[in-house]
């Protein structure tokens, strides 16, 4: 991938050069150039897809997240339930949600593709954030965060998921969204 990204951009840098007339031959950082020398990549590295649990095992899954009632475990299991990516659902803030229409609005600048995404929420989905909302009045929490870090201003780490999964031995799955 890294090999993939640097090609291209040199190609860009070149097609800016012969735009600007610093020269005229055909650009050798083209993969229809390369390809003709090159192995495709597919050929070169295998794809490996990340580990994922097996769909019926899921409600035990989350029967042993909610042993635990960490606040990472209360993520995972709302990344679960919402089917969103990892940093969406850390870096969820509080003004993005309408409880009252069980729905969350991702802006544009926290999504993959770039566009707003409207996620309904279940009604465990909304019992977490009502918890986790209860829980920072009880205990004064000024956080725009509902999954909040040792730092109230910031979020939880994007490892805490990866790590919880590890303190209770589930190195045979990963957390991607």
């Amino acid at each position: 991938e890294t090999a993939r990204r640097l090609r291209s951009r040199i190609e860009l840098v070149i097609d800016w050069g012969t735009a600007r007339g610093y020269r005229t031959t055909d650009n050798p950082a083209r993969w229809r150039l390369l390809q003709t020398l090159l192995p495709k990549p597919s050929k070169i590295k295998k794809v490996r897809h990340y580990p994922s649990l097996p769909y019926e095992q899921i409600p035990a899954f989350i029967q042993e997240l909610r042993q635990g009632e960490s606040l990472a475990a209360l993520a995972l299991e709302f990344t679960i339930l919402t089917c969103v990516r990892t940093s969406e659902a850390l870096t969820m803030e509080k003004a993005e949600l309408e409880l009252d229409k069980s729905l969350w609005t991702i802006p544009s600048h926290k999504t993959k593709a770039g566009r707003e995404h409207r996620v309904p929420l279940s009604e465990r989905a909304l019992g977490i954030l009502n918890g986790i909302l209860t829980d920072q009045v009880r205990h004064g929490i000024q956080s725009n965060y509902l999954f909040t870090g040792s730092q109230e201003s910031k979020h939880l780490s994007n490892m805490s998921m990866l790590m919880l999964l590890r303190r209770i031995e589930r190195q045979d799955i990963t957390v991607h969204g």
